[in-house]
């Protein structure tokens, strides 16, 4: 996940940016909306407890439930109705319920009304015309209950003073007397507790607040777009996930240069290119200090890798400090040495396994540029033949490597991708030493991954890997690897590099 992070550190830096900004932009470009609030107050009144006494017992109530019956009973379109036209019909009713919002003040017996509008003052008139209303509506339901009580009262006392006999007329005398006096004091189940005043600074929009919520689902954005391409992208994005999922050290990484595309392979001694080339021939030389590396093996997972290119430079780096090279093109599928170099295809190595050529027939020599014969060895793969696997596989093959080696200081073997072909399989252990070239923009993560494991139950001797193609917009200095990268320059294998 860390390491997600590390590789997507830019989403989750423009994202919330870029989301910040638009939603500041966004809220600061609305109109301003202001909003006004009062508060109800609502009380439970009994008419049956007040008028037979307290021997009454009123059921059980549920908070919740009384609260969302409150809510219910304000928002009922007959008040938004009466405030539209107490205020002159200046606001349709439909106006005035999308202006107020009712809310419940969590358990507590208070309701508030909030109204928004465009106008501050607009917004406190119609929230406590709305509230007013509200009451007035309550208290008048309320007055038309007991006087509906009243009038059955006064109706049953009619046949008395008729001249009929009522029981308990008494009673009835005293009830509605109760009644009247009810009807009279009676100011609904609410009153206003709290007038909406008018409000000062806007309640929306808020271009702060806004900002930070935008900055939030920007790292959320930021986040989901982490993961999914953390699920689906096979590349592996850098060089210590390379390590990690290969198990090998990183001996050099190269950047993509123009200098690697020469056909002589001489290369500049100031230029980044060979300084990279000579420390990775100085690591190779303190790789192992108790065996000397005399053969070198060179194959990658794919084609387009850069293999071949870095055959050729290591062999340049190496005979530029005096050593004999010759180099093996063993690819004899799809060769690119001997165009590369300007040297003829044939005779080469299959000519030289098959016809038992001598060595002398299919050696040829690659001058460096601007240099007074100074250069390198190489063995041209020559005709493609019918059955490459078996050549290499041959004891001749074996034979010629080890003449190779007792003649030369340094025997390179470039071989064809290890994943695409078996060729490269019978030479994995007639060599010192194996470097596997990997490019991160080529090489997925699985199959960098199979290519360790594969290596490792062959028991090939690898030495470690080159990352080439690497952006050349990473920081260098003077071709060591770069700060951050986990090298030391100050290494013994750095010093060697910049002697050389």
């Amino acid at each position: 996940m860390l390491r997600a992070l590390r590789q997507n550190w830019l989403l989750f830096v423009t994202f919330p940016l870029l989301a910040a900004a638009m939603g500041y932009v966004l809220a600061t470009s609305q109109t301003n909306k202001y909003t006004s609030t009062s508060a109800l107050l609502f009380r439970e009144y009994n008419f049956s407890q007040q008028l037979f006494g307290s021997s009454y017992t009123a059921p059980s109530r549920d908070p919740d439930r009384e609260a969302a019956t409150n809510v219910r009973l304000v928002s009922l379109r007959s008040v938004a109705v009466r405030t539209s036209e107490v205020l002159s019909g200046e606001l349709s009713p439909q106006e005035i319920s999308r202006m107020v919002t009712i809310a419940a003040q969590g358990e507590s017996s208070i309701v508030t009304v909030s109204a928004e509008s465009n106008d501050p003052k607009e917004a406190a008139q119609v929230a406590n015309t709305f509230a007013k209303e509200y009451v007035e509506s309550r208290r008048n339901a309320d007055r038309a209950k007991l006087r509906e009580a009243s009038n059955l009262i006064r109706d049953r006392l009619r046949d008395e003073d008729e001249g009929s006999s009522v029981p308990g007329a008494e009673t009835l005398r005293t009830l509605n007397d109760q009644l009247q006096v009810m009807l009279t004091l009676q100011l609904g189940n609410a009153e206003v507790v709290q007038t909406a005043s008018v409000p000062t600074e806007p309640s929306s929009p808020k271009p702060k607040r806004s900002a930070a919520l935008a900055f939030l689902l920007g790292l959320i954005l930021a986040g989901a777009v982490t993961a999914v391409r953390s699920q689906f992208d096979r590349r592996i994005r850098d060089q210590s996930e390379f390590e990690s999922v290969t198990g090998w050290p990183i001996l050099a990484s190269i950047s993509r240069s123009s200098e690697l595309a020469e056909a002589q392979p001489g290369l500049s001694s100031l230029s980044p290119v060979s300084e990279r080339f000579r420390l990775l021939r100085a690591r190779l030389r303190y790789f192992n200090v108790d065996k000397e590396i005399r053969s070198l093996l060179i194959t990658s997972a794919h084609a387009g890798e850069g293999k071949s290119t870095v055959a050729l430079h290591l062999a340049a780096a190496y005979a530029q400090a005096g050593a004999r090279v010759v180099i093996v093109e063993s690819d004899l599928r799809r060769p690119t040495l001997a165009d590369r170099t300007r040297c003829r295809r044939v005779p080469g190595l299959a000519e030289l396994i098959s016809e038992r050529l001598d060595d002398a027939d299919a050696i040829q020599r690659v001058e460096f540029r601007d240099s007074d014969g100074a250069g390198l060895d190489l063995i041209a793969a020559g005709a493609t033949p019918p059955n490459p696997s078996a050549l290499l596989e041959s004891s001749a093959m074996g034979d010629l490597l080890t003449r190779l080696t007792s003649t030369y200081d340094l025997v390179i073997v470039d071989t064809p991708p290890a994943t695409v072909v078996s060729d490269a399989i019978p030479l994995l252990n007639a060599v010192d030493g194996v470097i596997v070239v990997s490019n991160l923009r080529i090489l997925p993560r699985d199959e960098a991954r199979d290519l360790g494991v594969e290596l490792e139950r062959l028991r090939a001797p690898v030495l470690g890997a080159v990352i080439n193609g690497r952006d050349e917009r990473e920081r260098q200095y003077y071709g060591y690897e770069a700060p951050g990268s986990g090298k030391d320059p100050r290494s013994p294998a750095a010093v060697e590099g910049s002697r050389a």
